[in-house]
């Protein structure tokens, strides 16, 4: 069996012996080329932050706006029987981003006649595909159905990833790009070809069909970074054009939904979906001349309800989502950037704003990425992303979706590193074995603030290197505080709560990540009667600080774990549904039997690898003792025993039909805190 003698040198061990994937052209609908924002038009990799003395917090109690509707992923592979879906309930996201396979499109239709070449045909086809879907639909589900590996029992529909996200309730937005060199707009003497036309409006018509009546999706997007150097092919009159004929398609697709299943599903279609922030207005100094006049937000807003030849009654507007992604470790290019575009967007939209979402947010690009031996287990990477998470939310966008869910390899085998969970070596299921310490900070911001929760005003911060966002949940009154310290050192930073007027004795946990925890929880404690904290912090860190008023910050009650004779696997008596509210956490001492591997806490005690992740954790050489929060595996399974099984991180299908190793656990129990 294969090991990772360390945490970190598991991280590296995947990530330069990770084999290109047999799979991959079935499983991942991305094409292999790296089409993140190129240089010029990323955010700087390194802000110049400067240290001005301790650090301290004092938050706000005045609400200033919303957190994110929606924080999830850009999906990687999720293949039939393997354990994505496992991984992403541990992840708490409520939203992803699926790439549809652009091997599931429709074949070209037969070539028309040249002088039957025309807007009148095309109005014809499309009027008649519209009142007789069914032979269409049928080939559809065809090609779905030749592109996609065998689906399970229980799958629905013909792509077991958009079943998994709908199973789950996961709100999924679909990009449904297509190459445009396969569908000529123009003929050879510059006249329309409305041929081609008509191929690009029945393909997005049929494949948004069939997604949206089987799976309710109403979230799209037709192109990806048009302004991307890889995209210089297509001009912004080409790229307005398809936009267009596709936004056409998808409103009709989902008028005909609606019309045949009796839904009231409404498109929320993205757009310009631009390789950077700043971008709404033209640019000058570059190689590409495409937008030295125009700009590619300023050219969608300034079109978005024109009327265009091949225009249908379904068309209400061009779009009504503004999109656009970003990569970079500088707070100041989004909490400057994003109030600038949101009012370029409202003064090009009558004054009306638009929903503004990041498709794509990462700290760096995969381009990047593959400059440095760093990977995202590193400090300089993991605690900038809690810094940009927060410069997100205090600049009120709408939906982020992270790049990416999993690791994939670039065309010459070597690895796309800013996947921030890794999958096992040679194993064709593709399963994921470990989160690095920037999922595991992802993880903590979505728990935190995914929901359109109560944003509050921006705390006020001493020191120089610390960010924070705050936020408050109105269904129970459970404020959080995320709080990135980039400053490489420990301290104690005095937290000043009293501007939240909870009252004392409320639970408030600390979860942490860092070089010595994992996403667990760190400390637990009753709310002081001054409301005051003196928060340990240690250096080069993300915290999540939840302050929970319904709880009692002193365990109701303790319940003994066993230890059963096989190593990693514990049992626990049942928790009465009279408990509740409650949160509950397992604390525990344990070591790997691979000296130095971190440890995962997963669900039940059959099939460790397919389980649900509960918790990670890096121990110690004494065994010290380290706290997960388990609630959410115990609301699931209210009044029946409780089984845990705690196995070292990445060893687990390293090669196909491997285990994971299991880990030696010398104490654990239940800590159980109820009302308060």
């Amino acid at each position: 069996m294969i090991t990772c003698p360390s945490a970190s040198f598991c991280a590296l061990f995947h990530l330069a012996l990770l084999i290109p994937f047999g799979a991959l052209a079935r499983g991942d609908t991305r094409d292999d080329e790296d089409r993140r924002a190129v240089p010029d038009q990323v955010a700087p990799e390194v802000e110049d932050l400067r240290r001005t003395g301790p650090s301290a917090v004092r938050v706000s109690g005045r609400i200033n706006g919303k957190t994110p509707t929606l924080i999830g992923y850009n999906m990687g592979t999720h293949l039939p029987a393997n354990n994505v879906t496992a991984w992403l309930r541990y992840s708490e996201i409520n939203a992803a981003r699926h790439w549809w396979s652009q091997g599931s499109w429709p074949e070209i239709p037969a070539a028309w006649a040249d002088d039957d070449n025309t807007l009148t045909r095309f109005e014809r086809e499309r009027a008649e595909l519209r009142a007789n879907p069914a032979e269409g639909l049928t080939e559809i589900a065809t090609s779905i159905a030749a592109d996609q590996p065998v689906m399970p029992t229980g799958t629905l529909g013909l792509n077991y990833s958009l079943s998994e996200l709908r199973k789950n309730g996961i709100t999924t937005l679909v990009q449904l790009n297509q190459n445009t060199r396969n569908y000529p707009f123009e003929r050879s003497d510059g006249s329309p070809d409305w041929h081609g036309r008509w191929s690009y409006w029945r393909g997005v018509y049929l494949n948004a069909r069939y997604i949206v009546s089987t799976y309710g999706i109403e979230r799209f997007q037709l192109f990806n970074e048009p302004d991307h150097p890889q995209s210089k092919h297509i001009s912004q009159e080409g790229y307005l054009q398809r936009m267009q004929i596709g936004s056409d398609a998808l409103h009709a697709a989902i008028a005909d939904v609606n019309r045949a299943d009796g839904t009231e599903l409404s498109l929320r279609l993205g757009a310009p979906v631009t390789a950077g922030l700043s971008v709404f207005s033209k640019r000058s100094g570059r190689p590409d001349e495409r937008d030295l006049v125009t700009g590619w937000g300023e050219l969608i807003t300034r079109h978005r309800n024109d009327t265009f030849p091949g225009r249908s009654d379904a068309f209400k507007s061009l779009y009504n989502v503004y999109s656009f992604q970003s990569y970079g470790r500088a707070t100041s290019s989004l909490s400057e950037g994003i109030p600038r575009l949101r009012s370029l967007i409202a003064d090009a939209n009558g004054g009306r704003e638009l929903p503004l979402i990041a498709t794509e947010m990462n700290v760096s690009t995969a381009a990047n990425l593959a400059k440095t031996t760093e990977t995202l287990d590193s400090p300089s990477y993991y605690a900038p992303f809690g810094a940009i998470a927060a410069a997100y939310v205090n600049a009120g966008i709408d939906e982020i979706y992270i790049f990416r869910l999993t690791q994939a390899p670039f065309t010459n085998g070597t690895v796309k590193k800013n996947g921030t969970h890794l999958v096992g070596l040679e194993d064709r299921q593709q399963n994921i074995v470990a989160s690095t310490r920037t999922a595991e900070v992802a993880r903590l911001f979505i728990r935190g603030f995914q929901g359109a929760r109560a944003r509050l005003v921006t705390p006020s911060l001493k020191g120089g290197l610390l960010q924070a966002a705050a936020c408050l949940d109105l269904t129970d009154n459970t404020h959080y505080l995320l709080l990135t310290n980039l400053y490489p050192h420990a301290e104690i930073a005095p937290v000043d709560l009293s501007a939240w007027k909870l009252p004392p004795g409320s639970l408030i946990t600390v979860e942490e990540v860092s070089s010595k925890h994992h996403g667990d929880v760190r400390a637990v404690l009753a709310l002081p009667t001054d409301r005051q904290l003196e928060l340990p912090v240690s250096g080069s860190s993300v915290t999540l600080l939840s302050a929970r008023p319904v709880h009692s910050g002193k365990p109701s009650a303790t319940l003994p774990v066993a230890t059963e004779a096989q190593l990693g696997v514990l049992t626990a008596p049942a928790l009465p549904s009279a408990h509740r509210p409650m949160r509950v956490l397992l604390a525990l001492r344990a070591n790997p039997v691979v000296p130095g591997a971190a440890l995962q806490v997963r669900a039940g005690a059959g099939d460790a690898l397919l389980a649900d992740v509960l918790g990670q954790f890096v121990p110690t050489a004494d065994a010290t003792e380290r706290v997960v929060d388990i609630t959410r595996y115990v609301l699931a399974h209210p009044d029946t025993p409780l089984v845990f099984q705690v196995v070292a991180e990445g060893s687990a299908a390293s090669l196909p039909g491997q285990a994971p190793e299991p880990a030696a656990v010398h104490s654990a129990e239940l800590r159980i805190f109820g009302p308060r």
